[in-house]
């Protein structure tokens, strides 16, 4: 144990502190809204969901089962998962390049970077299938070096487990046959038993997500492929790719993109096979969301598996910088990515920018907003609730439902009503008729088809939260009474929750 400490003291030193600041923040921002809606998929476990598979609702069942419904409580699975990640992010680097320090930088670079620092708390989808991509990249690793089949069953266990929360995470199969191919060594691995055991396994593990499409007419399938998200916005091909780009280099940072790259060639590996496993496997995705913008807009987060072997790539780089005496730019990159987390948690640097320069920034452009105001919107509708108690809470998106479910007193039943809107979840979960005391968050009118759903409309007065002395979010409640219809088709048959 001695000697473990005294090799890796200052990663062990780094994550514990790292981990104190992340549990800190964790019960110090409440919760987006899609956490809040994750957190409800949780209070109604299921085989899979309208939008992804259970894997994230199960991660968050464990969470508040230790802690409590609490923000600690759903976001305590990204606490672990983040240590796990940045553990094999250590091991992997270190063995690859030999060196403790290529190791230590690629940790740096990966808890420094935003979505990397931010993955590590807050519970979303996506941070249990980056923690599986990881899990996966190193079971392959392992069996580059061991040559043991055991590897290629973990890899399999780790492939489900990314599946299960987010369904790009089989782009990890054509990766790895796309590696497996560019190496004539390793080809023999295509025809090994084990290899399509291994596969078979997975999709038999996987058989809960095609069991409830099954019994639901495949409407999670088609959620994928229609997502309103992913369809182009009108602009023209190149400003979606240069719009691609932008936002990766915005994720992850100017110079770690810059220094990623830069590791692709140097420096040289003590094991060139795990190095270009990283590489093929991250350009793979890369590319392949790049060349989707061609016809569609791709979110930012969809390509963060790409990632992981980018900051081992990066962190190497940079290592081999610093031990040449250029040490001023992996203090300048990882300064850079302090600055940005800086601005990602509280939003003042860029307000004051944006002040000085007289620009005027909405509440929209302030992503730290989506973390506050949850607490405050549940008083002031628990406060209509009292005077209407036989009234159910109710948003026409799964936002305001899933939000006022986590922070209202007792954490009530709370229902979509998602008329005229996009499908959710909620569509599939009881629904009842008759009063509403109704949450918008944002400013506007209320939409027509939730008017001409009831017999009257009781407006209250509209709201305010302000931080930073400037408004933050803007909501309103009203009173709909006497429902006439329900007019949100349900994609699957609407089934009754537990």
């Amino acid at each position: 144990m001695q000697h473990l400490l005294r090799q890796h003291w200052p990663v062990i030193a780094y994550l514990a502190l790292l981990s104190l600041l992340r549990l800190y923040l964790m019960g110090h921002y409440e919760l987006t809204d899609d956490e809040a809606y994750y957190w409800e998929w949780s209070r109604n476990l299921a085989p899979s969901y309208y939008d992804q598979g259970p894997g994230v609702a199960f991660a968050i069942a464990a969470g508040t089962a230790l802690f409590g419904h609490t923000e600690l409580g759903v976001r305590f699975p990204a606490w672990v998962l983040g240590i796990l990640v940045s553990i094999l992010a250590y091991r992997i680097a270190a063995t690859i390049y030999g060196s403790n320090r290529a190791g230590f930088f690629a940790v740096l670079v990966l808890s420094l970077m935003p979505i990397g620092f931010l993955g590590g708390i807050l519970m979303m989808h996506d941070t249990v299938q980056f923690a599986a991509w990881a899990f996966f990249c190193y079971g392959i690793y392992r069996f580059l070096i061991k040559e043991h089949w055991l590897w290629l069953y973990w890899s399999a266990a780790a492939l489900v487990m990314g599946t299960l929360a987010k369904h790009t995470m089989v782009l990890a199969l054509p990766a790895l046959t796309l590696f497996l191919l560019a190496h004539p060594p390793l080809r023999k691995v295509l025809r090994n038993p084990h290899f399509w055991l291994a596969g078979l396994l997975s999709g038999t593990l996987l058989s809960p997500i095609i069991y409830w499409n099954l019994q639901h007419d495949w409407t999670g399938v088609s959620a994928i492929v229609h997502l309103p998200s992913a369809r182009a916005k009108g602009n023209p091909f190149y400003l979606r790719m240069l719009d691609f780009l932008f936002f990766q280099i915005l994720l992850v940072g100017p110079l770690v993109f810059v220094s990623a790259i830069a590791g692709i060639r140097h420096p040289k590996p003590l094991l060139m096979p795990a190095k270009q496993l990283l590489i093929i496997a991250s350009l793979f995705i890369f590319c392949f969301f790049w060349f989707m913008t061609l016809r569609k807009t791709i979110q930012p987060n969809w390509v963060i598996c790409a990632w992981f072997g980018g900051t081992i790539l990066a962190g190497a780089w940079l290592a081999d910088q610093w031990q040449t005496q250029r040490r001023l730019v992996p203090i300048l990159t990882l300064l850079s990515s302090l600055f940005l987390i800086s601005v990602a948690l509280t939003p003042a640097p860029y307000l004051w920018v944006a002040d000085t320069l007289g620009a005027k920034l909405g509440p929209e452009a302030i992503q730290t907003n989506r973390l506050t105001g949850g607490r405050e919107m549940a008083a002031y509708v628990q406060k209509i609730r009292d005077r209407h108690p036989g009234a159910h809470v109710a948003g026409n998106r799964y936002q305001e439902a899933a939000l006022m479910a986590f922070y209202l007193p007792e954490q009530p039943r709370t229902y979509s009503l998602n008329l005229g809107s996009r499908p959710n979840q909620y569509d599939f979960w009881e629904r009842p008729e008759g009063d509403f005391v109704y949450l918008q968050i944002g400013q506007g009118t209320l939409p027509k088809a939730v008017t001409e759903a009831f017999e009257s409309v009781e407006p209250f007065p509209p709201q305010i939260i302000e931080r930073y002395d400037r408004p933050a979010r803007y909501y309103q409640v009203f009173l709909l009474r006497g429902m006439k219809r329900q007019n949100a088709p349900s994609p699957g048959g609407i089934s009754t929750a537990p």
